[in-house]
């Protein structure tokens, strides 16, 4: 989803009439990027990055509520609904590229471990015990691959 929504963003620069055609996908793919987030953000064992990615995905849920108020009065004052999708576009990029920057710091301390060591850290069999029972664990790979690129042509299809 922060793939799908950093594109869309940088779409809307090159041509500002996708701001408001594709408003409804780039809100909808911000909640589903948020919404989806908070357990790991809320889960995080660092109570100052705990606080800071729960904030963020909040953020992101308000602002993209607000892009659908924006939508929805649009034709009511066009010149101010469309400055008004700048800064929720915005708001929303901010937030998604500041989680994914978080993220790649995190791949890039195993890339950084494999590297060094010639081969990838091993975890154990296990599953982690804070995370490790969620609907993504009970489902095997191959049904959560094809759910999500079966998800991802969708999305595009329709966008």
């Amino acid at each position: 989803f922060g793939s799908t929504v950093l594109v869309m963003m940088a779409l809307s620069l090159i041509k500002t009439k996708w701001r408001r055609k594709y408003g409804w996908w780039f809100f909808t793919s911000t909640n589903l990027l948020a919404f989806h987030t908070i357990p790991a953000a809320w889960g995080m064992n660092k109570k100052p990055l705990q606080y800071l990615f729960t904030f963020t995905c909040v953020w992101c849920i308000v602002s993209a509520f607000f892009g659908y108020k924006t939508l929805k009065n649009y034709d009511k004052d066009p010149v101010k609904a469309e400055k008004h999708l700048l800064i929720e576009y915005s708001l929303i990029t901010l937030g998604a590229y500041g989680a994914g920057f978080a993220e790649f710091t995190g791949i890039g301390a195993k890339v950084k471990y494999r590297l060094a060591e010639g081969v990838w850290k091993h975890y154990g069999d296990a599953p982690d015990p804070k995370f490790g029972h969620s609907v993504y664990d009970i489902l095997p790979e191959k049904v959560g691959m094809t759910i999500f690129f079966a998800w991802m042509a969708i999305v595009w299809f329709l966008w």
